[in-house]
C-alpha cells in the first residue's frame, strides 16, 4: 500500500504538524498565516498572477496545497496531478508558469528523473521541488530545480517560493524589447 510507506508517512506527518497551536487547526491540517501575508502583491509589485501545475501522488499533501492556495489571488492552481507520466502533456496544453513536483514521487516516474525530464522539454517551465528535512536537495537549474520547499511550510513560503521562482526565472529568460530607430536625411538641414 502506498499510503504506508515511510516516505508517504513523513510527508503526511509534515502536513499536519502535531505541535501547531489549536487555533490554526482546521479539519485536520494547519491552517497557517495564508490569510494575512499571502494575500499582500507580489514581492516584484506587479499584479500578474502566477499559473501553478502541481504534481503530487499524496492526497493529503495536494488537498494541503489547495487549502492555502484557495485564499489568495496571486497563484492560480491549474491542476493537480498524481501520476508523473501525464505531466509533459498537462504542460503542453495549461502552459503553467511554475510547476511543483514532489521529490518523492512514487508510480512509473519518479520525482527526480521527472524534473529532469521537463527541463529538456522545448519551452522549459521553471520547476519547484517539494521535499523533507529528511532528503535535502538543493537548487540545480542545470538538472532543472529551479527552487526547493521543504515541508512542513506555511503558504507565505509557499507563494513566497512559488513568486521568487517565477520573477527569477522571467528575469534570466527575458529578452530585451529595445528598439532602435534610425532617422536621416540625405538633403542638409531637413533633418
Amino acid at each position: 500500500d502506498v499510503t504506508r510507506s515511510p516516505s508517504v508517512v513523513a510527508r503526511l506527518d509534515m502536513v499536519t504538524p502535531r505541535d501547531a497551536p489549536a487555533g490554526e487547526r482546521r479539519h485536520g491540517h494547519v491552517a497557517g498565516p495564508i490569510g494575512r501575508a499571502a494575500s499582500k502583491p507580489s514581492m516584484s509589485g506587479s499584479a500578474t498572477q502566477v499559473r501553478l501545475l502541481l504534481v503530487e501522488d499524496v492526497p493529503q499533501v495536494a488537498q494541503y496545497v489547495r487549502g492555502l492556495l484557495n485564499s489568495q489571488a496571486a497563484i492560480k492552481l491549474l491542476d493537480v496531478l498524481s501520476d508523473g507520466t501525464k505531466a509533459a502533456a498537462h504542460i503542453q496544453q495549461l502552459r503553467p508558469d511554475v510547476v511543483i513536483v514532489d521529490a518523492l514521487l512514487q508510480g512509473r516516474v519518479k520525482g527526480l528523473p521527472l524534473v529532469e525530464r521537463l527541463a529538456s522539454l522545448p519551452g522549459r517551465v521553471p520547476v519547484i521541488v517539494l521535499t523533507v528535512p529528511q532528503q535535502p536537495i538543493n537548487p540545480d537549474p542545470d538538472r532543472g530545480i529551479d527552487g526547493v520547499l521543504s515541508m512542513p511550510f506555511s503558504g507565505y513560503d509557499l507563494v513566497n517560493r512559488i513568486q521568487e521562482v517565477f520573477h527569477q526565472y522571467q528575469e534570466s529568460t527575458a529578452t530585451g524589447n529595445a528598439r532602435v530607430f534610425a532617422v536621416f536625411s540625405p538633403k542638409g538641414g531637413v533633418g
